[in-house]
């Protein structure tokens, strides 16, 4: 998805040439790249508060650790997601509990509702595919219930909704920079947050060595692990920064001439979205209006519906397995399983039959943001061909 130049090169090789490639200290003149990017990020995004990581997987973990979320309690994730969402759950020792989507692709309100429980500390909601989630809705609910808002904008860096750029809404955000995202240094991410205590907090956390930071401002310390940033993919992340408004530009321009084209498509549809102005535009999502509908597509086409899709099993809760049989690196049990506590969450292939349903009828076409108008054409007539009676 991301584009590249001689300037990632230029930056890079000066990082490299200044003999600093970590963003604390070296043996040469320091570039600070990393403060660069978040400085960057900052005013991008809106969030006065950015913290770059070595993953998106660590933002998460950083993040929900920030929050305080550990044994005992639950966090609501999404049944469409990477694992890797799940997982940071699980990674600070607190349950994951798997709500439904809608047609957006993103995470039901009416379900979070329904999973919330006298144990839930927070709810992560994922931007997937560069679809914004209902972000009023589950903003109002949160309050109204005390619970904590997580944002995995992952896949959606630098989009919005209703002109927020996603990640910035809640608690809490974290965008990825890794290889397939919208903007890459290879492998990276970063938090955003407007509290400074989370941030002061995710910043601890993601740095067990933190006396470098200077950090002083009355936040007790507390033990961490290690997903700091390198200067060399700050260098990166820096130019990658610049690139992104045009990146966004172009692929919503592409998204909405192939929208442009699908006329009277129905009882086919292009998948909803809370904010299609705000949509990153990564994805062009055809909603089927039943299985029959669904395999006759996929004959059409050859296109593979969201569900049967081996290429992304571990994106939907069907293939999670270590957590739907509630494995553990230790054999412990861990985090459902704490000496004589036992969790109440139960898991179970059909436990969300609507996201299996949506799934098994979408199917994905993603955009390419350098894409001509003939490439615009072809995907265009490719659906139109697999939607023919």
């Amino acid at each position: 998805m991301y584009r590249h130049g001689k300037e990632e090169i230029e930056n890079v090789g000066r990082i490299v040439a200044s003999g600093s490639w970590f963003r604390y200290y070296g043996s040469g003149s320091h570039c600070h790249a990393v403060e660069t990017f978040e400085e960057k990020m900052s005013k991008y995004s809106g969030a006065k508060h950015i913290l770059a990581t070595s993953s998106c997987t660590g933002a998460l973990i950083s993040s929900l650790a920030a929050m305080g979320v550990g044994p005992k309690d639950e966090v609501i994730v999404p049944a469409y997601t990477f694992i890797a969402t799940a997982a940071a759950v699980i990674a600070v020792g607190a349950v994951p509990v798997i709500a439904e989507i809608d047609e957006t692709l993103t995470i039901d309100i009416n379900d979070i509702r329904r999973k919330i429980s006298p144990r839930t500390k927070a709810v992560v909601v994922v931007h997937m595919l560069g679809y914004p989630c209902n972000m009023d809705e589950i903003i109002k609910l949160a309050a109204e219930k005390k619970i904590m808002v997580l944002e995995d904008a992952a896949q959606s860096v630098g989009a919005s909704y209703k002109g927020k750029t996603l990640g910035a809404i809640g608690d809490m955000g974290c965008c990825s920079l890794q290889w397939h995202k919208i903007i890459s240094s290879g492998e990276g991410g970063c938090v955003l947050t407007n509290n400074e205590s989370l941030y002061e907090r995710a910043a601890i956390y993601h740095d067990d060595a933190h006396c470098f930071r200077g950090i002083d401002k009355g936040i007790p310390s507390f033990p961490g692990v290690n997903y700091r940033m390198s200067e060399i993919a700050g260098a990166l992340a820096c130019v990658q920064m610049d690139r992104l408004p045009g990146i966004l530009a172009d692929l919503r321009n592409v998204k909405k001439k192939i929208i442009a084209s699908l006329v009277n498509i129905a009882p086919f549809k292009v998948a909803p979205s809370y904010d299609s102005d705000g949509d990153a535009g990564t994805t062009m999502t055809i909603l089927a209006p039943s299985m029959v509908a669904a395999g006759s597509f996929k004959e059409k086409t050859g296109a593979s519906s969201i569900f049967s899709n081996q290429g992304t099993n571990w994106h939907y809760y069907y293939h999670w397995d270590y957590i739907l049989e509630k494995r553990s690196a230790s054999g412990s049990g861990f985090p459902w399983k704490l000496g004589d506590w036992e969790s109440p969450v139960k898991y179970s292939k059909d436990m969300c039959p609507a996201t299996l349903d949506i799934l098994s009828r979408s199917f994905n076409f993603g955009i390419n943001p350098s894409a001509s108008d003939s490439d615009v054409k072809a995907v265009a007539d490719k659906i139109l061909n697999g939607i023919k009676p």
